[in-house]
């Protein structure tokens, strides 16, 4: 999947993911479930990922676009 953002739209998304971020370490600290805690991290890693790469994006120049994590098989199989 590729997505093609503007800088604005960059921005706007990465600025609501951050905030995300913000909200999860505060909930992380409020809560009680173990269970819930461990959710709540799978989602902050997620989060960070994807901070990450539209990070990234940008550091490579002039890129706007935001590939997916997910490679295309080449038949070759990795050992």
């Amino acid at each position: 999947m590729t997505l093609r953002l503007s800088d604005e739209e960059r921005g706007i998304v990465l600025r609501t993911l951050k905030a995300r971020l913000d909200a999860l370490h505060a909930e992380m600290t409020q809560t009680d479930s173990p269970q819930f805690n461990i959710q709540l991290k799978r989602e902050e890693t997620i989060v960070q990922a994807l901070i990450e790469r539209l990070d990234s994006a940008v550091s490579r120049g002039s890129a706007k676009t935001v590939r997916s994590g997910r490679r295309r098989r080449t038949g070759k199989r990795q050992r």
